[in-house]
């Protein structure tokens, strides 16, 4: 170690704390090296890859700096592509960007990186940080633009290499993205916390080219590390760089013509991490409300804390904003808003990237968040819910209900704190659809009230009339309606395990070889499995609609669009449950069936049969998600079997009878929720679902080991 009399004197704090470490960071970036070559190996192994990790793991970082110092300029062109306000407009904007030769307007996507290959002559590679941004702002337009985006590069003949990086709880959302381009998750790089061992290398190696001494080196950096830990002995970098800079200051203040030197004594008194971050949002925004309260007298106290909740979504994510919105959601800001928020900047709490202002880490928004308040919630909650039936209401036709509209008017009559002006604001757009759906809503109401005076009057006529005429053909009709589903259900089971039985996921759709009689058997056996299948289901369909009906009804009756999806499904290697997902909306509408419908039972068997078999494909522990949505349909499966006992009825329907099944209805129910629970006791026993521990026959059959 070099001796005291040859350190550097203390200055300002070279400390990077909530920045990323950039190209220019390459001397200073440490503890990253087996992230770094596998990240360069996956890339020559793939054309698309997904880096994934908790917040503060450093994946910015990781791929800006780390990986940068694999390439040199001449063998790759890095585009880094941040969603601002529209991901397909940034990606254009950044290809644009980098054109030498003009882009003629028109040019598809494919065209235009192919262009700037030519211009450049190296190989190019589209960066998507901080991905999740595109889930937590972005509409499904946006997104399903994008993923079709995503795929036509990958199909095209081009020298363009895709990294996609987000934190690892929106990894659920990345469902549909992957429908569209299979290959999103074929490589892939999860960003670990970063264990001791390297975070002590970042310590020594930062303090060393910084000219900072350890006093006692490698124990003083132990001691520092003992201090920043978290519950899970995790060390998260952004706090690393806010912990080391506070420890600097401490040490300036101390001692401010000293030499650099952390002493262990400064590491005692900086103390344990605790809650670092909080403290040091809170003690720059003092600092920032202190410094605009000298400089202009319109600032009002609390300003800084409340510009800073506009940069944090709903969900407590980092959320960019332009200086026209911030301008449009904080009006009495106009004045000082610029000084606030290069203050901001100097800071370092924000940043100023392709011209929207960002926190700069999700570490302070988390914080920010958490100190909220329920009023700030409520307005989020109502633009949230607002924006979201605005843009599904050419799909779903839906205005707001009652609910959502006193949720909304609560919402309007709270002020904001800086100014005591509305809190939410709506656009023109979206204040237009509030008060549409206040009309609608006023109509529909007086279209009830009239519509159940009519109601309550005539039933009463009608019943009294009706109970001492029809009682008889009411039962007929019941027994003739259970037969017909009885008959359904075996027909169904019959044409599914057909198909279930013959289907090889490896030859569906192959084109055999001459010699190969396996193959060509086995696409024979498809063909017929299917064939047999589709009688089946159309033989339920005529069944169900009657001699009448025509070629265009029995099309589009539930029993043929479930073979259509049967089909689908089992010619694809893609197992996926949105083969079904329509047809359960439709089966199960208005929930578990209560009361006489048998029917409605049947289609609704015949759905959860489908998800049960599909959901045991997977390995439990990779797709929670999966098992939660599993679980969902025992539940439905347990309402399901105690109708079929007779354990659960209603008191009377529209026809004043009540419904008993005391011997059991015959739809087999009953079996299905065994097979459910044995097939799942060999998938995920030790997470067994409730229906199962509770269902008698499940109770008495042995344990599978």
């Amino acid at each position: 170690m070099t001796g005291p009399e040859a350190r550097p004197t203390r200055g300002g704090s070279p400390f990077k704390l909530l920045d990323a470490y950039g190209e220019q960071d390459r001397s200073i970036f440490f503890g990253r090296d087996e992230e770094i070559d596998t990240l360069y190996r996956l890339l020559g192994e793939s054309r698309l890859v997904l880096v994934y990790g908790r917040s503060g793991t450093g994946k910015t970082s990781l791929i800006q700096c780390g990986l940068t110092s694999k390439f040199s300029p001449t063998n790759w062109l890095p585009i880094l592509v941040r969603r601002g306000t529209n991901i397909n407009a940034a990606l254009a904007e950044a290809i644009a960007a980098h054109a030498i030769t003009p882009i003629p307007a028109g040019t598809t996507l494919t065209e235009a990186i192919r262009s700037i290959y030519l211009d450049h002559l190296r190989p190019i590679y589209l960066i998507f940080d901080q991905f999740e941004e595109l889930f937590v702002i972005g509409g499904k337009d946006e997104q399903d633009r994008f993923y079709g985006a995503v795929q036509a590069i990958l199909n095209a003949n081009i020298a363009c290499r895709i990294i996609v990086s987000l934190r690892e709880e929106y990894l659920a959302a990345l469902d549909r993205f992957e429908q569209v381009v299979p290959a999103l998750f074929a490589k892939r790089l999860r960003v670990e916390p970063m264990t001791t061992v390297n975070v002590k290398k970042v310590i020594m190696g930062t303090t060393a080219a910084y000219g900072i001494a350890l006093e006692h080196g490698d124990a003083t950096a132990a001691r520092i590390i003992e201090q920043i830990h978290d519950n899970r002995s995790q060390v998260q970098l952004a706090y690393l760089q806010v912990y080391l800079d506070h420890l600097y200051r401490i040490g300036a203040h101390n001692d401010p013509d000293g030499a650099a030197v952390f002493t262990d004594a400064e590491v005692d008194e900086a103390g344990q991490l605790g809650d670092i971050m909080a403290e040091f949002l809170d003690s720059q925004e003092k600092d920032i409300q202190h410094l605009l309260e000298q400089t202009s007298a319109q600032i009002p106290k609390g300003a800084v804390a409340r510009l800073l909740e506009e940069f944090v979504s709903i969900e407590g994510t980092k959320q960019p904003i332009s200086l026209e919105t911030l301008q449009s959601r904080v009006p009495a800001a106009v004045p000082w808003l610029q000084a606030a928020l290069d203050a901001l900047i100097t800071h370092r709490l924000i940043r100023l990237v392709d011209n929207l202002y960002e926190l700069a880490h999700d570490a302070l928004a988390a914080h920010i968040a958490e100190r909220r308040g329920d009023e700030a919630k409520q307005v989020l909650y109502a633009e949230r819910l607002v924006h979201n039936c605005l843009e599904e209401f050419d799909q779903t036709r839906t205005w707001l209900n009652a609910a959502e509209l006193a949720l909304v008017d609560r919402a309007l009559r709270l002020r904001d704190p800086i100014d005591a002006s509305p809190r939410l604001r709506l656009a023109d757009p979206e204040a237009r659809f509030v008060k549409k759906s206040r009309s609608k809503r006023r109509w529909r109401l007086a279209a009830l009230t009239v519509i159940w005076l009519i109601g309550v009057l005539t039933p009463l006529f009608l019943w009294l009339n009706w109970m001492s005429s029809e009682g008889d053909r009411v039962y007929a009709e019941r027994d003739r309606e259970m037969a017909m589903a009885k008959a359904s259900n075996e027909t169904d089971l019959l044409g599914h395990g057909v198909v279930l039985y013959t289907t090889d996921f490896s030859v569906v759709d192959k084109v055999c070889a001459a010699k190969d009689q396996n193959c060509n058997k086995q696409q024979d056996d498809n063909a017929q499995a299917t064939s047999l299948m589709l009688l089946a289901m159309e033989a339920n369909a005529r069944r169900e609609l009657g001699a009448s009906a025509n070629a265009k009804t029995i099309g589009e009756n539930f029993w043929m669009r479930l073979a259509e999806a049967d089909r689908k499904y089992y010619s694809s290697d893609d197992v996926d449950t949105e083969f079904y997902a329509d047809l359960r909306k439709e089966a199960f509408r208005d929930g578990p069936v209560i009361g006489f419908f048998p029917m409605d039972l049947v289609r609704q068997k015949a759905v959860l049969s489908r998800y049960f078999e599909i959901v045991q494909r997977y390995n439990p522990a990779d797709v929670p998600d999966r098992v939660k949505d599993a679980k969902q349909l025992f539940d439905l499966l347990d309402r399901e079997v105690q109708i079929e006992e007779g354990t659960k009825f209603i008191e009377g329907d529209e026809n004043g009878v009540v419904p008993r099944f005391d011997d059991g209805n015959g739809l087999g129910f009953h079996t299905d929720l065994d097979q459910a629970c044995n097939d799942w006791r060999l998938w995920n026993p030790d997470d067994m679902p409730a229906p199962c521990k509770d269902h008698n026959h499940i109770a008495e059959s042995p344990k599978i080991p």
